[in-house]
């Protein structure tokens, strides 16, 4: 089923059955122009425009069709909060040089900046202790989501606020935990996998839902039985990350819970380990296309980084360089094969467990000339 039609008739098609009910009423066969026809064409557009909003009020009560308003009504009747959007946070150095002998503060909501792209300001009051020329203080985002992740150390270091006998500041750790507002897509497939959620009697779709809804930063979820009573479980965090401590520390105490855990049970939350691989290879380009030779190659990279992304995505994705020959040997310009043939060195197929995520270390994609067919 590609759609819910309760009301599928046309506005054509309500006209005619209209100015057919009037003949058959009347005797009169109402021609164009006639005003009485034209009321009927204004009441058989109200009419369909009235039938579509049936249609899709109806789709609504489907969470497969539900818009951004109702898919959350759904959700809520299934217990399924949606993912909110979150602050990415970091821990900020500020350093003093005089006034040494005073105990002086760096006020909350002190905001600092990386060249002007991300805002962070300080979550609480610090102090730079008496002679002491530095002071540590956590900062978090000024704007919800994703785009406050990934600065690293010393990346914020610009002052907006100043502070009395301040010289400079700069972060000490990679901002982390920003998320945005989670996808509809995604949210749909969580409340239709809710029902894995109502038992407590300890299958493995049930861990892995309650995993992957414990912590915002969380994508995928391995579980495995180690022992009698005894279930572990992997998490992996996003972009093919190691889970941070808070995020294993709310898997535990989500699955920990007497509403989630048989009595009879143990569970150990782990992170899950980066299996690394190389890509290495060259390529050469149709001569057919060589024109477009700057084009093709910003589309291999295009293609390698969405590879390499889709390998990060899952736990317990294998590495296999088939489907990236298969992936680059499909580019196409202006209908024509893009690449004439590669020669990839790395790498090799290999097998991931469930308890690792693949992730490429190095990429070297080399343009290496033009041949032709």
């Amino acid at each position: 089923m590609s759609n819910i039609n309760y009301y599928n008739e046309t506005g054509e098609e309500i006209e005619t059955r209209g100015v057919n009910t009037f003949k058959n009423l009347t005797g009169i066969t109402l021609r164009e122009g006639d005003e009485r026809r034209s009321l009927i064409k204004v009441l058989s557009y109200l009419l369909y425009t009235h039938g579509k909003k049936i249609n899709y009020a109806g789709a609504n009560n489907f969470v497969r069709f539900a818009d951004e308003t109702t898919i959350e009504l759904h959700g809520e009747n299934k217990e399924v909060d949606r993912g909110e959007a979150s602050k990415a946070s970091t821990t900020l150095q500020y350093k003093r040089e005089g006034n040494l002998s005073e105990r002086q503060p760096i006020p909350m909501g002190s905001r600092v900046t990386a060249g002007g792209q991300a805002i962070f300001e300080t979550t609480e009051t610090a102090y730079f202790e008496i002679n002491y020329t530095t002071a540590t203080v956590n900062a978090e985002c000024t704007e919800e989501g994703s785009s406050g992740n990934g600065y690293v150390s010393g990346q914020i270091n610009t002052i907006i606020d100043s502070i009395p006998f301040v010289t400079s500041v700069t972060n000490i750790t990679e901002s982390d935990g920003g998320s945005d507002v989670q996808d509809i897509e995604e949210y749909r497939k969580d409340i239709n996998e809710s029902m894995e959620g109502y038992s407590i009697a300890g299958p493995s779709g049930a861990y892995r839902y309650h995993a992957l809804n414990a912590h915002p930063t969380i994508t995928d979820a391995y579980v495995e039985q180690l022992s009698e009573g005894v279930i572990g479980v992997w998490i992996l965090a996003e972009d093919g990350e190691i889970p941070s401590d808070d995020a294993i520390a709310d898997t535990l105490s989500r699955l920990s819970s007497k509403t989630v855990r048989p009595l009879t049970d143990t569970v150990e939350v782990n992170k899950c380990t980066q299996a690394s691989y190389n890509i290495d290879f060259d390529y050469y380009i149709n001569e057919a296309v060589e024109s477009s030779t700057l084009t093709i190659q910003n589309e291999v990279d295009t293609v390698v980084s969405d590879w390499v992304a889709s390998n990060k995505s899952k736990l317990g994705k294998d590495v296999v360089p088939d489907s990236l020959t298969g992936d680059l040997m499909s580019i196409e310009v202006n209908g024509e094969k893009a690449l004439k043939r590669l020669v990839i060195r790395e790498p090799a197929y290999s097998e991931t467990s469930g308890k690792q995520v693949a992730v490429a270390e190095t990429i070297s994609a080399v343009y290496a000339g033009v041949e032709d067919e």
